[in-house]
Parts: C-alpha cells; sequence; structure tokens
C-alpha cells in the first residue's frame, strides 16, 4: 500500500515538473505562431507611429521643383510683331567669353535690328533672358523669335522700348536665320503660361534692375607717367572686354 503511495506521489511530482518545464514552452511557441499567421494574412495591427529609426519612409527623392518665372504677355493694342529695324537692343555678357557679346551683337545686326551695342555683366547662371519695359514688351517677343529656345522673357520697370539681351553660363549659341520661322505679318504668338505686363509689374518693386556691368580694374599711373595716356589705354581695354 506504501508502495503504491510513493508511486503515485512520484508521478504526481514529474508531472508538475513536467507543467512548469515544458507549459511556457508550448505557450510560447502557439503564441509566435499565432503572431506570424496574423503577420501573413496582413492582420498584424501596424502602429501609426513609426519608430525613430523608421519615420522617413523608403521612397524615391522627388525633383527639386524648379521655380517659375513669370513672363509677360504681349501688350495691345498692337498685335503684331514690331519690325527688327526698329527695335534697338543691347547685348550683355554675363558668360564670362570674351567676346561673346559682341558676336551676338553682329549677328543680330546681320538680322536686321538696329544696331545692336554689346556690354559686359555680372556672371548668371542661365541660357539666355531678354528683358524689356512695358512699351519694350512686344520688341522683346521680336527678339525673342532669334533666341534659342529656352530663352526667358522678363519685364522690369524701365521706360522707353530698348531691349536687353543677356546672355549667361549656359548660352551656347543663336539659332541660324534660316531657322527663324514667324511671320512677321502674323500676330504675336505669347509665351506659354504668360501674365498680363500690368499683373507681373503690381507684385515688382519699383526699380529698373539692369545688368550690372563687370568692375574694370584701373591701376593708379606710376610716378612721372602720364596720366592721360594711363585712361586713354584703360578705355581701349574695356572695350574689348565684351
Amino acid at each position: 500500500m506504501a508502495l503504491k503511495q510513493d508511486a503515485k506521489a512520484r508521478r504526481r511530482r514529474l508531472y508538475t515538473r513536467q507543467m512548469l518545464i515544458y507549459g511556457p514552452l508550448v505557450t510560447a511557441f502557439v503564441v509566435a505562431g499565432v503572431a506570424a499567421t496574423a503577420f501573413y494574412f496582413n492582420r498584424a495591427d501596424v502602429p501609426e507611429e513609426l519608430p525613430w529609426y523608421q519615420d522617413t519612409p523608403f521612397t524615391s527623392p522627388s525633383a527639386t521643383p524648379t521655380p517659375t518665372v513669370q513672363q509677360p504677355c504681349p501688350v495691345p493694342p498692337s498685335t503684331r510683331y514690331p519690325s527688327p529695324a526698329s527695335i534697338k537692343v543691347t547685348v550683355y555678357n554675363a558668360n564670362g567669353q570674351q567676346g561673346l557679346a559682341g558676336g551676338v551683337a553682329e549677328t543680330l545686326r546681320v538680322y536686321g535690328f538696329q544696331d545692336p551695342s554689346s556690354d559686359n555683366a555680372k556672371i548668371w547662371e542661365g541660357a539666355v533672358k531678354v528683358v524689356a519695359g512695358l512699351s519694350g514688351i512686344n520688341n522683346a517677343y521680336t527678339v525673342l523669335e532669334y533666341m534659342p529656345k529656352d530663352t526667358v522673357l522678363t519685364i522690369d520697370w524701365r521706360t522707353g522700348t530698348a531691349v536687353d539681351v543677356v546672355l549667361g553660363t549656359e548660352f551656347e549659341k543663336l539659332p541660324a536665320a534660316v531657322t527663324v520661322g514667324y511671320d512677321p505679318e502674323s500676330p504675336i504668338q505669347p509665351v506659354e503660361g504668360c501674365l498680363s505686363a500690368a499683373e507681373i509689374l503690381r507684385d515688382l518693386p519699383k526699380s529698373t534692375p539692369t545688368p550690372t556691368p563687370s568692375p574694370t580694374e584701373v591701376s593708379p599711373p606710376a610716378e612721372g607717367e602720364d596720366e592721360t595716356a594711363t585712361e586713354t589705354g584703360t578705355a581701349a581695354e574695356t572695350g574689348t572686354e565684351e
């Protein structure tokens, strides 16, 4: 009788030991299985906020938007392209390549513009921009027809009908005359997305931003040297810089 009771006690202790050891393991396996199944079928709850090390989603970087330039529409009542012979143009070299503005001015003279001139300006990182005041916008549209396709048309508060052409660091060359295909007798074709000149000027500070000429260093005359001769030589050097 005593032996039977001892055997029962040993089995009870063994069962208790097995439950203490294997019970948590079985529970852990069951929980892991349920969690894995939920994730597999996309049923797991995802936290609304990502941890600090995952707060940036893995997406391709978007391109930086290019700032838009407000380009003016043609100004009524005139609706046709003005003749190049009636347009005064100044070409500014903001490219840094010596002789560039003078060469472009000479080409525009060949194209029929009224005695184009040239000058230097501070370096500008762009291709070409055509600048005019309110009275010269339609003239600028004619000039635009002789410029590369990526040319930008801008307006400022200047008076008069003269037009500036600014050649930036990305300028390559003017299109050949045979590719200039506008019809002088046809209505002016506005640039895409243009705004009324009056609307642009309303938000534009009242100033006349013209290309700033590059400073030219003038060395002081050496002792005993003729100051007049030095000034004459400097003027000649400045004239070849364009």
